[in-house]
């Protein structure tokens, strides 16, 4: 755990000088935060900021040929990898954690809807937790493609994951028409309500099992790179 740390350490005093990019785009989604009508569409936006920050650690380290200084650095390629998952699903946690208050701030000032703070929280919460799950889920699909491919080829190949993230999930609202989306998800959303427990135990067992699942993708084929 404490050379994870480091790592993780490590990770954000490489890309601290380029912090001026991300703080930008972290003040456009500061923006869009507040100008949405929902705490929920809110904080989907940090999915998107997830898709793309996602690539920065790789695109630093190919520039400064980091890969070849961790060898010298006798840090294990299982650490590198650990701590690069360990990075980006912090930063996940902190930018959607962020654009949740500050909606929730925003709401809070504009009042539109009548909601009081405790509904807004109530709306807020699950809809944090859903977006932490959905860009740990999609990170996971894209960084095994980094840890394989040389950086230009894993960015453009990388950020087709997240449209056609998007794109599955409209077909299948689409596939069953009015009658699946009206009656069927609420049906779901019913389900879930009544079996909350065994939902949220059966999510995360799911969700940890693909992440460790493209852990090992990643740590095969960082293994197998010759730097």
């Amino acid at each position: 755990m404490t050379r994870t740390l480091k790592f993780m350490r490590l990770d954000f005093l490489s890309i601290k000088p380029h912090m001026k990019y991300v703080y930008l785009a972290a003040v456009a989604y500061a923006i869009m935060a507040t100008s949405t009508t929902g705490i929920a569409g809110a904080i989907g936006m940090s999915l998107m900021f997830s898709a793309f920050f996602v690539s920065y650690p790789f695109a630093i380290a190919d520039k400064a040929n980091f890969n070849a200084l961790y060898s010298q650095l006798a840090i294990q390629r299982r650490e590198v990898v650990r701590g690069r998952y360990s990075f980006l699903l912090a930063t996940s946690v902190v930018v959607t954690t962020t654009a949740g208050l500050i909606s929730l701030v925003a709401s809070l000032v504009r009042q539109t809807g009548g909601q009081t703070i405790s509904e807004l929280i109530a709306e807020a919460l699950p809809a944090l937790a859903a977006t932490i799950m959905l860009s740990g889920l999609l990170q996971a699909f894209q960084l095994p493609i980094f840890f394989r491919l040389p950086y230009e080829k894993a960015r453009v190949a990388a950020l087709f994951i997240l449209p056609v993230f998007i794109g599955a999930g409209s077909m299948i609202m689409m596939s069953g028409g009015n009658t699946f989306t009206e009656q069927t998800l609420v049906q779901a959303l019913q389900w879930v309500q009544q079996n909350a427990l065994f939902a949220v135990v059966g999510c995360m067992i799911i969700w940890l099992t693909v992440i460790l699942a493209s852990f090992g993708l990643s740590l095969k084929f960082y293994q197998q790179q010759d730097f």
